[in-house]
């Protein structure tokens, strides 16, 4: 399932990953989703490097992960993430995690990423360079193919309810 038009990483669920349950508790998705997207914004020249030089950086500011099959310790995990959007100071990325050996979809997560100035005295959100905006708008395109049939910008709730219905 690996694409080109995609960034693609690998972990290997840990052993102190796993709950009571017996399966990768909730926040190790997270955790390796987190190490995923790192990947894709050094990819757009905005990692570590680019923060120690610049003092800008990229903030997460909303997440939506979804479960779709559980995964045990020492199962192979290989995550996909696009860039599935941008604006002047924006990125919306998509990835989902697949088992490595059995190729299932095992999770997917949807972020909103905003890039920011950290050298003042508070955070605040700044555009990018016009260099920036070409690396960036390069990746979404290569991406565009991938993402159009992906479920974005899904929200969360139960259907056929509407919001403050309670049980009866």
């Amino acid at each position: 399932m690996s694409a080109p038009e995609c960034v693609v990483s690998h972990a290997v669920v840990e052993p102190h990953w796993i709950d009571f349950n017996g399966h990768m508790n909730y926040a190790h998705y997270v955790g390796a989703f987190d190490a995923a997207s790192d990947v894709l914004i050094a990819a757009l020249g905005l990692g570590p490097s680019y923060r120690e030089r610049t003092h800008r950086t990229m903030y997460v500011v909303e997440a939506h992960l979804t479960y779709d099959r559980e995964v045990k310790e020492a199962d192979p995990l290989e995550i996909h993430s696009f860039l599935a959007g941008a604006d002047d100071k924006r990125l919306h990325l998509y990835m989902r995690m697949y088992h490595a050996t059995t190729r299932a979809l095992v999770a997917t997560n949807e972020l909103l990423c905003l890039h920011v100035d950290q050298s003042g005295p508070s955070v605040r959100a700044v555009v990018f360079t016009p260099q920036q905006v070409a690396v960036i708008a390069a990746m979404a395109a290569a991406h565009a193919p991938a993402v159009r049939d992906f479920p974005l910008g899904k929200g969360i709730g139960l259907k056929g309810r509407r919001r403050g219905d309670a049980d009866a």
